[in-house]
């Protein structure tokens, strides 16, 4: 199956079955001075870590979470604005965050039941994440309510360099490529393509490559586009609502995704 899976998306992307291209039009610029973006949720609630603290500005406040002690923030996940996932990996614990920034639920996965050494923790569904086990190198569903995996995939022999996910499938960036799982913990495809960056969307995927080609792919119809991306210099690229932030460190720069007619 792997093997298979592998030769596919070699296939895919060697015999260049592109779609439609996309371009890319600004439409707004907020100014922004931030350690790191997060992103924009669904609220347009705007999301931006300075100083290891993690703000949340809206039209009419701001408001903040610190968690000093438990080291740097490796990552913060908004697929659920009402459930924010907060990853501090040196710590090897993850905060969940109400949309208010009120802490609900801290894990230490040093100290359940079974230790887990946590070295990528994503959104999953039904109050549970998509964790990467360092010490068994298997991607885990972990329902943090009950502290305990409802399922771990295979072994991944490969270097695991960045995580993504939504509900229903988690993402796996490689030094070759990506993996993509189900909520199964089954293997569902295996794409062999450098990128710098994957950003995700409900069906899309953005590959991003800051020399180079950047792909817009829609994982369902498996359509692969090119996309233009604007040629500015920036530090972090993010996706949603089919907008495209670009933020520079002093400003985040919002494009629409558009096809190219």
């Amino acid at each position: 199956m792997y093997k298979f899976l592998f030769f596919c998306g070699m296939l895919f992307f060697a015999n260049n079955i592109f779609a439609q291209d996309y371009t890319t039009q600004k439409i707004q610029e907020i100014g922004l001075i931030a350690d790191r973006f997060v992103g924009e949720d669904k609220f347009e609630n705007l999301f931006y870590i300075n100083k290891n603290t993690l703000f949340r500005k809206s039209q009419d406040r701001i408001v903040e979470y610190k968690a000093l002690q438990l080291g740097d923030i490796s990552s913060v996940d908004l697929l659920n604005p009402l459930r924010i996932s907060v990853f501090y990996k040196d710590a090897n614990t993850v905060v969940i965050l109400d949309n208010r920034l009120n802490e609900l639920k801290r894990i230490a996965f040093d100290r359940i039941a079974n230790f887990k050494m946590v070295d990528f923790c994503t959104t999953a569904n039904d109050k549970s994440l998509w964790i990467f086990n360092a010490d068994t190198q298997e991607l885990e569903i972990f329902n943090y309510n009950q502290e305990k995996s409802a399922l771990q995939t295979l072994p991944i022999s490969e270097n695991i360099i960045n995580q993504k996910s939504n509900f229903n499938f988690c993402w796996l960036q490689t030094e070759n490529g990506y993996k993509q799982f189900n909520v199964y913990g089954s293997l569902i495809k295996e794409v062999a393509v450098k990128f710098d960056a994957l950003e995700l969307y409900k069906n899309y995927i953005l590959l991003l490559n800051k020399k180079g080609d950047s792909y817009y792919f829609n994982y369902k119809s498996e359509e692969l586009s090119n996309i233009e991306m604007p040629k500015i210099d920036y530090k972090q690229a993010l996706l949603n609502n089919e907008k495209l932030y670009l933020y520079d460190g002093k400003k985040i720069n919002i494009y629409k995704i558009t096809p190219n007619n």
